[in-house]
């Protein structure tokens, strides 16, 4: 993917076609990939569990099938966006940014996922039936989350909205609301939980746009809670990223202090 188009700054689109054009491409990615998914939560959380009426084998192929789905649609609807909305790769966050920071901000946004699920323990737990799955199924959810979630409902919003010149109020409601659906099967908590979570990706992402260092965090999040992956794999990933989210945001802290005492130099970037 070449990085020829212009800069958000550069040139805004001014006609609402091309507005129309980015929602409608974010929205039918997000009903592909995350549809049958927002169903299923939404059934387990009004007490009405989604039932595959067909034998066992054939039903998990049909419910891994629309996980599967998602892998081809995300990066076709990033190749959609640079072509059809002339969004650069820079733009849609896959690229721009020092190795320092896409680790750093890997580890901000492993603390911020973090800390949005810990919400969920002010809050009763809610029934949710727990199917019995096979390592495949559970390796193909975990690793679906960490890639397809964040291509289509972080970088792919965050780079409409950007070019749009929306600011953080709305995207991080955009974010939320495209995040929320598919968790509902936490219960009413997953409102709490994804505003708690989005608001640190957000702050995150306004620092470094750079979708890989997110697709990490989630997929070391998910897999650091996955039985079948060796205890010390999972506990190792887990404390080196969250040592380097700390110094990474203790080292925006300082800068961004820094710079309200002296103002920024020319050219410069925290």
């Amino acid at each position: 993917m070449t990085d020829s188009s212009p800069s958000p700054a550069a040139e805004r689109p001014a006609q609402g076609g091309w507005s129309a054009r980015a929602w409608s491409l974010v929205v039918v990615g997000y009903l592909l990939a995350f549809g049958f998914s927002s169903v299923v939560a939404v059934g387990i959380l009004v007490g009405s569990p989604v039932e595959i009426d067909l034998p066992r084998p054939a039903a998990l192929i049909v419910a891994s099938s629309t996980f599967a789905l998602g892998f081809a649609v995300a990066p076709l609807a990033h190749l959609l966006a640079h072509r059809w909305l002339r969004l650069s790769g820079t733009e849609l966050g896959l690229r721009g940014e020092t190795l320092w920071r896409a680790v750093g901000a890997a580890g901000a946004a492993y603390l911020a996922m973090k800390l949005g699920f810990e919400t969920l323990f002010l809050f009763p737990e809610w029934p949710t039936p727990h199917a019995a799955a096979e390592p495949w199924q559970v390796l193909l959810t975990e690793v679906h989350g960490g890639v397809v979630e964040e291509l289509l409902i972080l970088a792919l919003p965050m780079a409409v909205m950007t070019r749009l010149g929306w600011g953080w109020p709305a995207q991080l409601l955009v974010l939320v609301v495209l995040r929320t659906p598919f968790h509902l099967y936490y219960g009413p908590q997953a409102l709490a939980l994804t505003a708690v979570w989005m608001a640190g990706f957000l702050l995150v992402y306004r620092q470094v746009p750079l979708v890989w260092s997110f697709m990490a965090a989630h997929l070391v999040y998910n897999l650091a809670n996955s039985p079948f992956i060796p205890v010390l794999i999972r506990v190792g990933a887990s404390f080196a990223l969250t040592v380097i989210g700390v110094v990474a945001v203790v080292r925006w802290i300082s800068a961004q202090r820094r710079r309200r005492r002296t103002g920024p130099l020319p050219g410069s970037r925290a």
